[in-house]
């Protein structure tokens, strides 16, 4: 990172000019400069706006993240009353062997807390949307009827799958194929015989009306926070 040099109190009522124009021309320098790190600077068309967001971490030593279930939190800013703050912080996903990396994150002046972003796009995979987790996976399916659980926690290619961190809202599925010539094809979710998922997984059952042929898979789509 760049640290742009800046004299305060440049000029100053008792200096001779001489002396202080090394320090303005710093200054001078240093404002341009600055403003062109995110922003068209100076003598160019839509001077001001912005061209990319860079955001730190926080101040120099300040540490900001979030990792695993239950969104465990350290050194995020202090809420302040009448503002709202959108800040970077590391995020840890909760899955095996997971590392930091850089996240955007809101929170409102009551000190509420939003995930805007952080992804796994795969097959099995997840999105953080503006503090809402979507998730979506895939499910083969060999027999009818068949029935087993899936795990958000390290499912997927490469075991990057998250459970939710606080709740579970929806949990949708599609077969990839719904009516045969003379049957249909019904999936069930449920959590053993409590029918609430849970945020740490879903149980299912594929099963057919007479005739209905197996279904190669099944598609899912869970939202939650």
């Amino acid at each position: 990172m760049t640290q742009f040099n800046y004299n305060r109190n440049i000029p100053f009522a008792t200096n001779s000019p001489a002396s202080d124009q090394p320090n303005m021309l710093t200054n001078t320098n240093s404002t341009d400069d600055l403003i062109g790190v995110d922003h068209n600077s100076f003598n160019v068309p839509d001077g001001g706006y912005h061209k990319i967001i860079h955001q730190t971490l926080g101040p120099i030593g300040g540490e900001r993240s979030r990792s695993g279930v239950g969104a465990v939190i350290a050194n995020f800013p202090a809420a302040i009353p009448g503002i709202n703050q959108v800040f970077a912080a590391n995020y840890t996903p909760d899955y095996n062997n997971a590392t930091a990396d850089t996240q955007l994150f809101n929170k409102t002046s009551q000190g509420g807390v939003s995930q805007l972003t952080g992804d796994d796009a795969e097959t099995d995979g997840w999105q953080w949307v503006g503090g809402i987790l979507i998730q979506w996976g895939i499910v083969a399916v060999t027999s009818l009827p068949q029935a087993s659980t899936v795990n958000f926690k390290n499912r997927g290619p490469s075991g990057k799958g998250i459970p939710f961190p606080n709740n579970i809202f929806i949990i949708t599925a599609t077969p990839t194929r719904i009516n045969t010539p003379s049957g249909a094809v019904t999936i069930t979710i449920k959590k053993n015989t409590n029918p609430e998922p849970t945020i740490n997984s879903f149980d299912w059952a594929v099963t057919g009306s007479n005739g209905a042929s197996t279904p190669d898979s099944f598609y899912w789509f869970a939202i939650g926070n």
